[in-house]
């Protein structure tokens, strides 16, 4: 939904991933960032709450089971 430009769509879908799955992995937090500044109608407000949901990416990464090897 992203690349089509489906921005408030694509901020559902993420919603109910985070529904189905309990909590919100940092692919999920990384995603809707990227819906966010992706959104030429952001508002700052909005680009600000993008850059925390980068920085909780950021900071469960290391902890998800996805990632370690």
């Amino acid at each position: 939904y992203i690349q089509s430009n489906h921005y408030t769509l694509a901020l559902q879908v993420l919603d109910d991933a985070e529904k189905a799955s309990g909590k919100a992995g940092s692919q999920i937090h990384y995603r809707r960032s990227q819906a966010i500044t992706s959104n030429l109608a952001s508002s700052l407000s909005d680009l600000r709450q993008a850059k925390t949901y980068i920085e909780q990416a950021i900071k469960i990464k290391p902890y998800e089971k996805l990632f370690n090897s």
